[in-house]
């Protein structure tokens, strides 16, 4: 909310800036006793408002340059948009500031009377040509010297050079060497010794490049003086120079000089024009500065504006990707960008209700997976998971244990590779494969000599859909019968063990009561041999009913 404030402050303090400089200006135009009297003050608070938006607009574009430089969201979009809403102000702006600068400096010429000016201005011209034409001239002689003395004997340069200073009408004729050392000289005035100008005021000479110069001259006055290259016939000899010095007609450079006079005296009588130009073209230049600094400053404002709400989305979006689906966007407009905001904002909802039920499910899905593998883990029956192509895809701890195999060996590994270092799995994977191809639950009974001795299984097996491909699988439940048929046959003997213990048991007491009764009976009968034969008899029959006993007690154990 500040920042709004702040902002729309800020344009209306530029808005009525603008206002109060047109209106300065449209006053200047019908009357400049006002517009000399505020000049000053309307330039003071006009370069105040320039050096405010320029301070403003510097801020701004730094701060974009930086975001561009970091790559912050929206920095190009908002480059683009800023440049867009410049280019569209600047260019009608400058149209209307041209014409109007035109029209203005139109107006100005038409206060004065721009004849004589111009007159004036051609005078000078004219001298000036004057002036140039003489120059020309005398450069063409000194290029012909320059011409016909590369042909000239050295024995006779000085009387050609006198011949050819009179014949081109010069004060003097200079023959220079490459190393501006005087090689011969001709003057009117044979009392002074001809000087050579250094190589650092000559410059570079060429065949079109040459040294002219008007110069005031102690001796000869004002004067012209050239410098030609003298190109020499022989090609291993260096370059020479030949400098000229023309008189310059005394006439030419009066009248030359009184044009010139005129013409500044009529500038300084129309020293107000130009003032008044210069300040109405700075003033309109400010105007132009400050609707440009403006539009500029708006631009940014505006742009900004326009890209916060997409701002808003692509970090949005880009939490959305990082997996925060709680990310709700502030909506602060009934526009498009407002409803695309809205639309986010329904959609990230939408999406994290659909995540927690995703969540939800992977939740349950893991515990039954929990679950599933606990009960696999610590049922005693083995369970193997077989496609048809072979191979073993998983087997839980029991079904290792049963075959006597290492923990997590049935994983991912096929069945030649088991028999490879299993053979006495044979029979059972005999069984597996005969059955695979089966759609309905099987039954088999196997028996397999292992480590421990002989086995006999219980194999089961039912089909199931493979969930990676169309390959059919079989689940393979494997049960360890040999304890239970060992405790079967366990059972058998003990209830027999105890029916014939019944069965002996009964009929012994009675035996051996009978004996020692018919020891009794008897022994007062009988004597001698007779005697102790049936003593012998008798105690055989008690020991041999107590040894019966005896085994008759180990079968009751037993049983």
């Amino acid at each position: 909310m500040n920042s709004t404030f702040r902002n729309t402050a800020s344009i209306l303090a530029v808005v009525t800036l603008l206002m109060v400089s047109l209106y300065t200006i449209s006053d200047a135009t019908s009357n400049s006793a006002t517009f000399g009297k505020y000049y000053n003050w309307l330039i003071f608070f006009n370069l105040m408002g320039l050096a405010a938006l320029t301070a403003l607009i510097a801020y701004n574009v730094y701060k974009l340059f930086v975001q561009y430089r970091l790559k912050t969201i929206g920095s190009r979009l908002t480059a683009r948009m800023i440049g867009v809403f410049v280019l569209l102000t600047i260019i009608p702006v400058s149209i209307v500031y041209y014409f109007s600068l035109s029209f203005l400096h139109r107006s100005i010429d038409s206060w004065f009377d721009v004849g004589i000016e111009i007159a004036l201005e051609d005078s000078l011209q004219l001298g000036r040509s004057a002036v140039d034409l003489r120059k020309r001239e005398a450069l063409n002689k000194t290029r012909a010297i320059a011409l016909e003395i590369s042909a000239v004997e050295d024995e006779i340069l000085i009387v050609y050079l006198d011949d050819a200073r009179e014949r081109i009408s010069a004060n003097e004729l200079t023959l220079v060497d490459h190393d501006q050392s005087i090689i011969a000289s001709s003057s009117i005035d044979s009392t002074q010794l001809p000087t050579a100008l250094s190589l650092t005021d000559l410059g570079e000479l060429g065949a079109d490049i040459h040294y002219l110069k008007l110069e005031d001259d102690p001796v000869y006055g004002l004067a012209i003086r050239i410098v030609v290259l003298v190109q020499s016939l022989d090609a291993t000899e260096r370059a020479k120079t030949l400098q000229a010095l023309f008189p310059f007609t005394d006439r030419l450079n009066e009248l030359t000089i009184g044009v010139q006079a005129a013409f500044d005296k009529y500038k300084q009588l129309a020293v107000l024009r130009n003032p008044l130009k210069t300040s109405f073209t700075l003033a309109l230049s400010v105007i132009w500065l400050l609707s440009v600094l403006s539009a500029v400053w708006i631009a940014f404002v505006s742009a900004r504006k326009l890209v916060s709400p997409i701002n808003d989305l692509v970090e949005g979006t880009r939490s959305v990707a990082a997996g925060d689906y709680e990310k709700q966007l502030k909506v602060s407009g009934d526009d498009e960008l407002g409803l695309l905001l809205r639309s986010f904002n329904t959609m990230t909802r939408q999406i994290s209700r659909t995540r927690a039920i995703a969540e939800k499910s992977q939740l349950m899905e893991a515990r039954q997976k929990n679950y599933l593998e606990s009960v696999m883990e610590h049922i005693t029956s083995g369970v193997l998971t077989i496609d048809e192509s072979g191979l073993i895809k998983r087997g839980n701890p029991a079904a290792c244990s049963i075959f006597g195999i290492g923990t997590f060996y049935f994983t991912e590994i096929n069945i030649d590779d088991v028999l490879h270092e299993y053979p006495m799995m044979q029979a059972f994977f005999d069984a597996v494969k005969n059955n695979m191809q089966s759609q309905q639950q099987w039954q088999e009974e196997v028996v397999i000599f292992g480590p421990s001795g002989r086995k006999i299984l219980r194999v089961r097996g039912a089909p199931l859909q493979s969930q990676s491909d169309d390959r059919q699988e079989q689940v393979i439940v494997v049960d360890d019968l040999t304890e239970l048929i060992q405790a079967q046959k366990d059972s058998a003997w003990s209830e027999m063990a105890r029916r014939l213990a019944h069965e002996i048991k009964n009929p012994l007491t009675p035996i051996q009561l009978s004996a020692e009764r018919l020891q009794r009976k008897l022994s007062g009968e009988v004597a001698g041999d007779k005697r102790s034969m049936l003593d012998r008899y008798t105690r055989t029959i008690v020991q041999q009913v107590e040894a019966m006993k005896t085994m008759v007690n180990a079968f009751t154990e037993y049983a």
